[in-house]
């Protein structure tokens, strides 16, 4: 009775048992993968650092969205370059880093989760906003085998005071 028990525990949990990869884990291919995705961020969070516009751009697929708070939604190349002139007018970000919060890979499409702390420079008045956090939703897609960002939106763990 106790080796059926463990088979249909066993059975279950290759059946429905799909856990989130993590980054640190131990496969090969979603260690790659992982590592993939986490440099097409790294350098998304580069190009917020640098105020760099193109820079932005190249880490979105050519349909990607980008859902800000406070602001219209911006869907394809054209309405993203608006969108991150109009972000890098008013804002400067210093020193911004992220963290992984969780990370799924499925196929061609994977879902990350992080959070970021930095400086926030608000362009207008000079006012640094400092310790900004917020969390951050990626849907990343995998085209002509490049990660891409699909989706992205973001909201901040506290208001920013200005």
């Amino acid at each position: 009775m106790r080796r059926i028990i463990i088979i249909l525990i066993l059975a279950t949990t290759l059946v429905y048992g799909q856990e989130p990869i993590n980054p640190n884990s131990g496969g090969i291919m979603s260690n790659v993968e992982s590592k993939r995705i986490e440099s097409v961020l790294d350098n998304y969070f580069k190009a917020l650092n640098n105020s760099s516009v193109p820079q932005a751009l190249a880490q979105y697929g050519a349909d990607g969205v980008f859902m800000p708070k406070e602001a219209p939604t911006a869907t394809g190349q054209e309405q993203l370059k608006a969108a991150y002139e109009q972000v890098f007018k008013t804002l400067a970000f210093i020193n911004m880093g992220f963290t992984i919060d969780e990370l799924i890979i499925e196929n061609n499409m994977a879902i990350v989760r992080t959070s970021s702390l930095g400086d926030v420079k608000i362009v207008a008045n000079g006012a640094i906003i400092e310790g900004a956090r917020h969390r951050e939703l990626f849907v990343m897609q995998k085209l002509n085998d490049e990660w891409k960002i699909a989706r992205y939106m973001f909201n901040t763990t506290a208001p920013l005071k200005h």
